[in-house]
């Protein structure tokens, strides 16, 4: 069958050096099985469209049927390899497009060289939808370029959504920085009973630990707890019986980073605030009629003085839904990187995991043979001499490029295929 496969039909190149190319994947589309019926006629005209960040391809488009055959082959780059590529399946109409069901594979989860079929999904990728699309990824990449390349500042879209203000990503913002934000209560809650005294056994053995910490503590310890907090979680996944034995609630375990339950439905996902249409739109409509009727009674000097309040007035709803906007993307962002914590310890995706524990092991090795000072002189110069040694390059917080890769609650759900072999 692979002989058959055509080349790519449309392909968008992203800007940036080839030297930063960490490897390659070939997708081959080959057929999809029960799609939803977008013509009067009972059929479809379908086609997909795939995007890997800033690479666009697109399918030939299959007319008047329900089970579609591309044998199609497309060649992608790979900069990233915490990348996700999006798929898209769409009936084509003289008017424009109707939306079919899409999916996201991200890479570190593809079945290398092996014919996949993938479940269509809704626009929110919540839930399942009508067809599914036969695949086969052949996928290449560098383990040492990925890792360095985890550190360093995400490959930026050339063409972002705008922001936009709903009602429910408010409500589920506020609903996952709460869950967060009650993990961090409980834990503090539970330093309090130690200090409180609530179990005996429990505050001896946390005072016999603080004593002994404190007096032979070093800074090399901080990153060893670290790692040993990640073995302790990858024993825990592994391990029910050691889940059991630690009298840990099964139910809420397998729940810990599920945001299924505060995610909201397509329905209200898609529904606008109205309060807020009743600010935007509809004073700002009354506001039209009512300069509409002074237009025809009143002089062209009440005209111009009704236009500067209208002005005034849109100003104001404009001003005051940009604040609404940032609040709401302030909320999602702090649950969010709260989130990818917590996937990170919990091994949302083994590969970063696995890295943070390598970087984890040696920060504790060099803090343990290196003296501080020598750490930090060669922290400084890396930092004052990185746009001597590369003109281009951009400034960056490491730790937070590499939890940019993490996938947080939603993107966890998102990326979550109902998979056929």
């Amino acid at each position: 069958m692979d002989e058959n496969l055509g080349k790519n039909s449309l392909l968008q190149q992203p800007k940036m050096a080839d030297q930063n190319v960490l490897g390659k994947l070939i997708v081959r589309v080959y057929r999809a099985e029960g799609l939803a019926a977008a013509d009067i006629n009972g059929k479809s005209d379908p086609f997909i469209k795939m995007n890997l960040v800033n690479q666009f391809h697109r399918t030939s488009t299959q007319y008047k049927t329900l089970n579609p055959e591309w044998n199609e082959k497309f060649h992608f780059k790979i900069y990233d390899i915490n990348n996700h590529l999006e798929f898209s399946v769409y009936d084509e109409d003289r008017h424009g497009e109707d939306f079919l069901g899409r999916f996201v594979v991200p890479l570190l989860s593809i079945k290398n060289k092996q014919m996949v079929w993938y479940q269509l999904k809704n626009k929110k990728l919540q839930s399942s939808t009508k067809g599914r699309v036969l695949l086969r990824m052949d996928i290449e990449w560098s383990m040492v370029k990925a890792c360095i390349r985890t550190f360093n500042p995400l490959e930026e879209l050339e063409d972002p959504p705008p922001p936009i203000l709903k009602k429910s990503l408010m409500t589920s913002n506020f609903m996952r920085a709460k869950v967060q934000v009650m993990m961090i209560i409980d834990l503090l809650k539970y330093i309090k009973s130690c200090f409180q005294w609530e179990s005996k056994v429990r505050s001896i053995n946390s005072f016999i630990a603080f004593l002994i910490t404190t007096y032979h503590f070093e800074l090399w310890m901080v990153p060893l707890t670290l790692l040993g907090i990640f073995c302790f979680n990858l024993a825990l996944i592994h391990s029910p019986q050691l889940r059991k034995s630690l009298g840990f609630n099964e139910n809420k375990y397998s729940k810990l980073t599920d945001v299924r339950h505060i995610m909201a439905n397509d329905d209200s996902v898609e529904e606008i605030d109205k309060q807020l249409w009743k600010l935007q739109g509809g004073n700002l409509y009354a506001t039209r009629e009512l300069n509409n009727n002074l237009t025809a009674s009143n002089s062209n000097l009440q005209q111009d003085n009704q236009t500067a309040e209208d002005k005034t007035l849109v100003e104001r709803l404009q001003a005051g839904r940009d604040v609404v906007i940032m609040i709401q993307d302030i909320i999602g962002a702090v649950a969010s990187y709260l989130e990818r914590v917590t996937n990170t310890f919990t091994f949302k995706v083994p590969f970063l995991s696995y890295l943070m524990m390598f970087c984890l092991a040696v920060a504790t090795v060099l803090l343990y043979i290196v003296p501080l000072r020598y750490i930090i002189m060669a922290w400084g110069i890396n930092k004052f001499t990185k746009k001597l040694r590369n003109p281009n390059a951009i400034d960056n917080n490491e730790l937070v490029d590499f939890l940019s890769r993490v996938p947080d609650n939603l993107q966890c759900v998102r990326a979550q295929n109902i998979i056929s072999f």
